[in-house]
């Protein structure tokens, strides 16, 4: 038989809510030892039917919560369990974002990884956020152009509650760098880098290197300068910085200075050529046919310059710069010529000395042997020529001696004297160098024995010869050319050529006027901008204008803020101009010394208007300059001038030319005429009226004055 008992089951439910009393849906419930599970509804309510006598544990779990109770057991189960209910508790994670200067942040973005929740921060700086129970993750705030401390918060099995998790928020910085180098690719170490509108400025190191912080979205300008150095800054503009920038390198062009001078001869006033001016690390430079010379040299410069010229010694011995900051302009120099002795005796047949013999160093001047028959004279470096010898009724052997070039002293120059009545014939000098103006020389004449006859005859018609005893003279005109001349003399004695001198007087051309080289200066100390241009200068022909004496200058009104002289690149002569100026947006014209035409052309095409730091042309695109019809300044000196304009204007006649001397001219005469200055009119007049370009004239001024022309050249 078999008996069938029924089996009684009871049932085991209730709700499980969060502690908002909100139902939690989808929690596991699991039931030990029966083998069964069942999820709460949308409700939170779960229900599960066991059979009588079951014992174990009814277990809620996931869904992120912690429960409580944990678990609800049961002994052999024997009845109905209803309203059997769970508390499902989550964590809260609070906390507060400030500023560096303790100020809340708002709208901070707290994110919850791997659970991808994010809360953000109200205007108190405050968040909070539920989290769900045994959470392994990190919490990390966001928010752009801050960074934060500490900058992420990591979490490990989170079982409570965290209210005081606050962060720190700092704006976020990005890093500019970059190299600050010559154009020889040499590190600038100490320049200053700033940077607009933060009141920041850095220094750059022993490598050139410079670095600095700049906030998010910072929009401004980085700067570098440097005494004695010109920095462009235009490409180094930027717009809301939000990434480091490396590699954000200038290039300094160091400033260049002129040390200029003139070098002449000391006893003469004469320029002096070719003299070479070297010093420490300077390419070496010579003086020009007017004995001018131009040095430059950079920035910071100390060393000696010494002038050097076979022959010569000069004073002063040395110019000493000391860290070159501006040109030095009217550093001349005078140069003497170094002198040697030339000596020895003169003594008769029987070794006796004889005295009171003149001796003729030709050229050079003459002396006389002492009671011992010694003679000593110095003579400049370089000298040569013919020694003669002379005494009433004597004849010497040798008769004269040529003397080679002299570098040295020479002794042992002898002689020695016979009394005798061999004609003789001596002249005192044999050469003379005059000036331009008429005048006359002499020459002075012995003859041995005294009953000799001489005579004297020339081909050159600008002199004329008289003699007296013992002495010719010789009256010449004036040259009026600027070319010098030389006139020869033939001296005769009782008409035998064998006794015969060739004279020679040389006389100076008609000296040019020369046109003082402007003395345009600029004292950057005294300005507070810089710009720099790179230009070209061209005439109006398009042709350029780069003689190594030109300048080219910038003005504003009669004031001087930076000249320039051409220097060579690999794509021609450029003009490095750096303009001064403590008024940004003020106009700056220019104006150009021409050194070949020694005139001063203003107002050239075009002015600029000064902005600070900025540049203006390049080496490859250079800033074009045109002098076209312009103002020309000439310097001219009172009594005569020679002139001639290289340039032309519509009205090319004297009243028109010569209207700004204001009534210091007189007389103008060109090769077709003259004309006169008549004060009570204020007009020229003469048998010419007008001037044509190039021609070349003499002008007449009763005083200096400045002659301005508006002209094209």
């Amino acid at each position: 038989k078999v008996y069938m008992f029924p089996i009684t089951h009871y049932t085991i439910s209730g709700i499980i809510r969060d502690i908002h009393g909100n139902a939690i849906p989808g929690v596991k419930v699991s039931f030990t030892n029966a083998g069964i599970s069942v999820y709460t509804n949308s409700d939170g309510f779960f229900r599960a039917k066991l059979y009588e006598g079951w014992e174990g544990k009814v277990c809620p779990q996931g869904m992120g919560y912690e429960y409580v109770p944990s678990f609800l057991p049961y002994a052999p189960l024997n009845q109905h369990y209803l309203n059997q209910d769970f508390t499902g508790i989550r964590f809260t994670i609070a906390g507060t974002v400030r500023t560096t200067d303790n100020q809340p942040l708002n709208d901070v973005q707290l994110t919850f990884s791997p659970l991808d929740k994010q809360t953000l921060t109200n205007d108190a700086g405050q968040y909070i956020q539920e989290i769900d129970y045994l959470w392994d993750g990190i919490l990390r705030p966001q928010k752009a152009g801050y960074t934060f401390t500490p900058e992420f918060k990591e979490f490990d099995m989170l079982t409570s509650n965290y209210y005081d998790i606050d962060f720190i928020a700092q704006l976020a910085t990005y890093t500019i760098s970059g190299l600050i180098k010559d154009t020889s690719g040499l590190a600038i170490a100490g320049a200053d880098v700033c940077f607009s509108d933060l009141d920041t400025c850095v220094i750059s190191g022993t490598s050139g290197y410079y670095t600095a912080q700049v906030p998010y979205q910072w929009t401004g300008t980085v700067s570098a300068t440097m005494m004695g150095y010109v920095i462009p800054s235009e490409s180094h503009v930027y717009t809301s910085v939000h990434d480091n920038l490396s590699n954000q390198n200038f290039m300094a062009t160091i400033n260049t200075y002129v040390i200029s001078g003139c070098i002449t001869d000391a006893s003469t006033g004469a320029p002096l050529n070719e003299v070479q001016l070297a010093g420490n690390d300077l390419q070496p430079v010579f003086s020009d046919d007017k004995g001018c010379y131009r040095i430059e040299s950079v920035y910071g410069y100390t060393g000696q310059i010494y002038p050097q010229k076979q022959g010569y010694v000069f004073s002063p011995e040395t110019i000493g710069i000391e860290n070159l900051q501006q040109d030095y302009p009217n550093q001349d120099i005078n140069g003497a010529k170094q002198t040697f002795i030339l000596s020895g005796s003169i003594l008769d047949g029987s070794n006796r000395p004889v005295s009171g013999i003149s001796l003729y160093f030709s050229g050079a001047g003459s002396t006389i042997t002492d009671v011992d028959g010694n003679y000593a004279y110095r003579v400049p470096y370089g000298w040569e020529g013919r020694l003669d010898v002379f005494k009433l009724n004597y004849q010497f052997n040798p008769s004269y001696l040529p003397i080679s070039t002299v570098t040295s002293d020479q002794s042992e120059i002898n002689f020695v004297a016979t009394t005798s009545l061999t004609p003789n014939l001596y002249v005192e000098p044999d050469h003379h160098l005059v000036s331009h103006e008429s005048g006359s020389e002499l020459f002075t004449v012995q003859v041995s024995p005294m009953n000799i006859t001489w005579e004297a005859t020339t081909s050159d018609s600008w002199i004329q010869l008289s003699t007296a005893a013992g002495v010719l003279s010789v009256q010449y005109l004036e040259n009026t050319s600027f070319d010098s001349r030389t006139a020869n003399i033939q001296l005769t004695a009782n008409n035998d050529s064998t006794l015969s001198r060739t004279l020679t007087i040389t006389q100076n051309g008609k000296p040019k006027e020369v046109v003082p080289r402007p003395d345009w200066q600029v004292v950057a100390s005294q300005y507070e901008f810089y710009q720099t241009l790179t230009a070209i200068v061209l005439d109006h022909q398009n042709m350029e204008k780069n003689n190594s004496d030109d300048i080219l200058a910038a003005f504003s009104g009669d004031t001087c803020l930076g000249t320039a002289s051409p220097i060579d690149t690999s794509y021609g002569k450029r003009y490095f101009l750096q303009i001064w100026s403590n008024t940004p947006g003020e106009t700056i014209n220019f104006r150009y010394y021409d050194s070949m035409d020694q005139q001063v052309y203003m107002q050239l095409i075009y002015p600029v208007t000064f902005q600070p730091d900025a540049r203006l042309g390049s080496v490859v695109d250079p800033h074009v300059i045109m002098i076209t019809q312009n103002t020309i300044q000439i310097s001219l000196n009172a009594n005569w001038n020679w002139f001639s304009l290289n340039a032309t204007t519509d009205d090319m006649s004297f009243n028109n030319l010569f209207a700004s001397l204001n009534g210091k001219g007189e007389r103008i005469v060109i090769h077709t005429g003259f004309a006169e200055y008549l004060p009570s009119s204020n007009t020229w007049s003469g048998s010419v009226s007008q001037l044509s370009p190039l021609e070349m004239g003499m002008l007449r001024l009763k005083e200096a004055a400045t002659l301005e022309i508006v002209a094209v050249p």
